[in-house]
């Protein structure tokens, strides 16, 4: 059970961050783009 609890934040972790790193992208070429922020 624990372990499932952890790869499932580690999973959430990594979905944010793949977020994050496309939205900054998106911001430095200055392209219009709306994400829901978390």
């Amino acid at each position: 059970m624990a372990t499932a609890i952890v790869v499932e934040r580690l999973f959430l972790i990594s979905l944010v961050g793949l977020h994050r790193f496309i939205y900054s992208m998106y911001k430095l070429a200055q392209l219009p783009l709306s994400f829901p922020h978390y």
